[in-house]
C-alpha cells in the first residue's frame, strides 16, 4: 500500500512538467501524430497521398498482399522497406504473402491485369498503386 502511494504522490508531481511539454510541442508546431506515424514512408518514397488513403480502403479485418510491380523503378531499400512499412501501418488487417490468398491486393507498379487474380474493383491510391478486391 505504500508503495502505491509513493507511485501516486510521484505521478501527481509529474504532471505539471508533461503537460508543460505537450503545451511546448504544439506551440512549436510538432507534427500531428499521424504524420508523426507515416514520417518513414517519406524516406522510402511512398506517396503521402497512398498512405492516408489506405487505411480508409482496406477495411481493418481484411486480409491483404502487396505485389510490386516494374512500373515504379525501386532500389534494395525500398523493394525490401515498402512492404514492411505497410504491413506496420495497415496493422490490424492480416498480410499474406500470396495474392490467391488475400481479399485485398496493394498493387505497386503492377498492372492488375497481370496479378493472376480475379478482380472485384480497383481502387486508385496514388500514380501507378492501387488497392485491388479480389473477387470472390
Amino acid at each position: 500500500m505504500l508503495v502505491v502511494a509513493a507511485l501516486l504522490a510521484a505521478a501527481v508531481l509529474e504532471l505539471p512538467g508533461v503537460v508543460v511539454d505537450a503545451a511546448d510541442a504544439v506551440r512549436a508546431g510538432r507534427p500531428a501524430a499521424l504524420e508523426r506515424a507515416a514520417a518513414p514512408a517519406d524516406g522510402l518514397g511512398i506517396p503521402n497521398d497512398m498512405v492516408e488513403r489506405v487505411r480508409e480502403v482496406i477495411p481493418e479485418d481484411a486480409h491483404y498482399a502487396i505485389v510490386l510491380g516494374p512500373s515504379i523503378p525501386l532500389d534494395a531499400n525500398q523493394t525490401v522497406g515498402i512492404p514492411q512499412f505497410l504491413r506496420y501501418w495497415l496493422l490490424p488487417r492480416t498480410f499474406e504473402d500470396e495474392a490467391d490468398d488475400a481479399d485485398w491486393v496493394i498493387a505497386y507498379g503492377q498492372s492488375s491485369e497481370t496479378l493472376g487474380i480475379p478482380v472485384k474493383q480497383e481502387i486508385p491510391l496514388a500514380a501507378l498503386v492501387n488497392a485491388v478486391e479480389v473477387d470472390r
